[in-house]
């Protein structure tokens, strides 16, 4: 009979943050190689200078996700994405473009308001002064003259335009002033969008380090079975797990205040915005 120390290493089960570190480390060579996404080589250099501290996540993490191999890499890949590209400093600056968007629309919309009533002024001036600017007055010569710089325009759509241009008369379009009205009314009706979950959800908070744990379940939810992903539809970590994560993923200090109660506390928060709104 065998002692189970003669046993090879290989016949023994590997560690759950083993299994998760060699992934990293892996996805860290291919990255260098590739010389693509050197934040998140940045960020797999925090995950694995945290070794220790992570060691109940990969458990955790290993255990629900049935030591599935591709699914393992697909979280470790959402945690990596998000934490390089919506750390609290970028989640800032996703913050302060919304506003800046809506300030800028508010701009164009009286921009073209000033600008339109400018245009009929000319327009009136050429009718009945005596004189005349040689400016465009029809919206399709404009476009016809601005298509000149644009390669498919030019080669493409030009001449199109040219032949409707010589069966209809400018009576028969609108006015430049009222399509820069309309450019004005378009802008100031506008609501900031985002394009994407990510985004909405690292968005609609004030604070970083809660805007950061929106995004990351987001990412784990856009990564799900639900929406076509490797996770399971009903993926989800403990609280402890999740601060864990975020506290190594961002590199932030032990006592930063992100632990199982912040993350317990942004739950329960999360679930009575939901209730709110049924």
């Amino acid at each position: 009979m065998k002692s189970k120390l003669a046993e090879p290493l290989t016949a023994r089960p590997r560690l759950p943050r083993a299994q998760c570190e060699e992934i990293l480390q892996a996805g860290r060579a291919m990255r260098i190689a590739d010389e693509i996404w050197p934040s998140q080589v940045k960020v797999i250099d925090r995950l694995l200078a945290r070794s220790l501290e992570l060691s109940k996540a990969y458990d955790e993490i290993v255990e629900k996700l049935d030591n599935d191999r591709t699914a393992i890499e697909v979280f470790l890949d959402a945690v990596l994405s998000a934490a390089a590209t919506w750390g609290p400093d970028k989640l800032t600056q996703a913050r302060m473009d919304r506003r800046e968007l809506v300030k800028v629309n508010k701009r164009i919309g009286k921009l073209a308001a000033e600008l339109g009533d400018l245009l009929d002024r000319r327009e009136e001036l050429h009718n009945h002064s005596g004189f005349a600017s040689q400016t465009h007055y029809s919206v399709l010569n404009l476009i016809q003259d601005v298509g000149q710089s644009h390669g498919h325009f030019r080669l493409f759509a030009g001449a199109s335009l040219a032949k409707i241009r010589s069966e209809f008369g400018p009576k028969y379009w609108p006015k430049i002033a009222d399509v820069v009205r309309a450019i004005g009314s378009d802008a100031e009706a506008a609501q900031p969008q985002a394009t994407d979950p990510l985004t909405a959800a690292g968005s609609e908070g004030r604070n970083g380090r809660a805007s950061f744990l929106k995004v990351l379940l987001a990412a784990f939810d856009e990564n799900s079975a639900a929406h076509g992903g490797f996770l399971p539809a009903d993926f989800t970590l403990s609280d402890g797990a999740l601060a864990d994560l975020m506290t190594a993923a961002l590199d932030l200090q032990p006592d930063a205040d992100v632990d199982r109660e912040f993350v317990k506390r942004f739950r329960q928060r999360e679930r009575e915005g939901e209730k709110e709104l049924e």
